[in-house]
């Protein structure tokens, strides 16, 4: 085989050489740069009717191959393939191509090329015009790899995490399944409803389900149950973010509620509205040297820790729910069990009433999170996965269905079927080292 051939083209076919009538091996036409060739030396095959041995029945018309751009032009390919006669029964037959599906007319270098752009967060349409095909055969292309990124349901990890995501399917609302140590997803499923999310869990073996140690989740009750009854050896493990978050948006709504109590008009709205985000933050890392002028509070020079002061001097259930959400942004940086348990056992009526619901939902959930202290696992890498399939669903302007979507996800997201490291290469001598060897 001619390795230029092999080069240009992608066809890995032994029995390709160039068309020796032509004077010019690559023409340009049409925009497109075009290649004639030859199928040559073929060894005669047997008959597929009576097994005989067949002969050469000279070429056919040229078949027109897609192959990989050249040059930054489309790249056409003209094959002559080799024909062959029966002598015995009379039938033909023609020879194939090494490198292009039967009855397909685009080189499967093209399609591995989409499939490789399909890894990114590029657009159909956009992968279509990078390797100049249709956008129907790269959407083929993804419906053809489902079988790579198809989820194994024979093995689970020892520790599973999973959180909703919206999707806009009929359902609204899908799940994400990964394995915090490795960052690989292990399973896209549709629903997260009870029925179909249990349903989904199922299609794992009976061993792979009753091999996970712990399911880390966040503060949403009913998948309780469902965990319980698809991995009953697990431990449910709660996650550090979303309890953070229930005193977050608790703090929140008091704030708002004080800016209304005030009135649109007053100072103490202005300053509570533009200077929410120093309420918000770790107290441990506001500043005390950074004294500037501050026109909510008449240009007066103060450091962020005394702005915040001056801010929770406005309102007495503002302040709890200060103290409150600071406290609990301190147990869950420390671990500290004791802190935690004593934050959980301030009485309802002390506590503003957006605070009385989070205060609530974290002692029914107070063994879980006291198991994230012990394990030290998190949902933080689902998070920003979750970013991510934002972005696919933007980039595509949306899925019409669901499993193109969940394999376009698979495939960007990393896959628990595609190998985790690349098998190891032996390092090449130095050349220092060759010469020291002679």
């Amino acid at each position: 085989m001619n390795y230029l051939i092999k080069t240009l083209t992608g066809l890995e076919d032994p029995y390709l050489e160039f068309e020796s009538n032509k004077e010019q091996q690559v023409e340009l036409i049409d925009g497109h740069h075009l290649i004639s060739l030859v199928q040559s030396n073929v060894p005669s095959p047997q008959c597929h009717k009576c097994k005989a041995d067949m002969v050469k029945n000279g070429t056919r018309k040229p078949v027109f191959i897609h192959c990989p751009e050249s040059g930054g032009r489309p790249l056409i390919v003209a094959v002559r393939k080799q024909k062959f006669l029966c002598k015995h029964c009379g039938a033909s037959a023609l020879s194939e191509i090494k490198g292009v599906k039967y009855c397909c007319s685009i080189a499967s270098t093209v399609k591995q090329k989409a499939l490789a752009y399909l890894s990114d967060n590029i657009s159909v349409k956009d992968i279509a015009k990078l390797t100049y095909v249709s956008a129907s055969t790269v959407q083929r292309v993804l419906v053809d790899s489902r079988e790579l990124v198809k989820p194994q349901y024979d093995w689970l990890p020892q520790a599973s995490s999973f959180d909703d995501f919206k999707s806009g399917n009929s359902s609204n609302m899908s799940i994400l399944m990964i394995n915090p140590v490795n960052h690989r997803t292990i399973d896209v499923i549709e629903s997260r409803k009870g029925k179909a999310l249990l349903a989904a869990f199922f299609k794992f073996s009976h061993v792979a389900r009753y091999q996970v140690k712990y399911v880390i989740v966040d503060l949403y009750q009913p998948y309780r149950n469902i965990i319980k009854e698809a991995f009953p050896n697990a431990i449910v493990i709660a996650d550090p973010f979303h309890v953070i978050t229930q005193a977050y948006r608790a703090l929140q709504s008091v704030r708002i509620s004080v800016m209304k109590h005030y009135g649109s008009d007053s100072r103490e709205y202005r300053a509570l509205k533009s200077l929410w985000k120093l309420i918000m933050k770790d107290q441990n890392q506001l500043r005390s040297d950074n004294f500037r002028s501050r026109r909510n509070f008449r240009h007066a020079q103060l450091s962020d820790d005394e702005v915040v002061d001056r801010l929770l001097a406005m309102s007495e259930e503002l302040k709890v729910a200060y103290e409150y959400y600071q406290t609990l942004l301190e147990a869950m940086s420390d671990q500290n069990s004791e802190q935690l348990e004593k934050l959980l056992k301030i009485k309802l009526t002390l506590l503003p009433k957006p605070l009385q619901k989070t205060q609530r939902t974290l002692r029914q959930h107070k063994e879980e999170i006291l198991n994230q202290f012990k394990h030290q696992y998190s949902n933080g890498i689902i998070e920003g996965r979750m970013n991510r399939i934002k972005v696919i669903k933007r980039t595509a302007f949306g899925y019409r269905s669901f499993e193109n979507f969940k394999t376009r996800i698979l495939l960007e997201c990393r896959s628990v079927s595609f190998p985790i490291e690349n098998p190891s290469k032996e390092k090449r001598p130095t050349i220092r080292q060759r010469a020291l060897a002679v």
